[in-house]
């Protein structure tokens, strides 16, 4: 899930001792670096995203 990716992220993160970052992606790499951006909005100094898609693993829970 989009939740264990970030999660993971963050660990990757703190284990190399990076407290802020730039993240970015592409497509899917780009969904990931901004939902990290949205939930570790303290560690993410800046976003790159690009091709991301427009809520297409839960259609219902984006258009809210």
């Amino acid at each position: 899930s989009q939740d264990q990716v970030v999660e993971d992220l963050s660990l990757l993160l703190r284990y190399v001792e990076i407290a802020e970052t730039y993240a970015g992606g592409l497509s899917m790499g780009g969904n990931t670096a901004l939902n990290f951006g949205i939930a570790r909005s303290e560690t993410a100094r800046a976003l790159i995203v690009a091709a991301v898609g427009s809520g297409t693993t839960d259609r219902d829970a984006f258009l809210q």
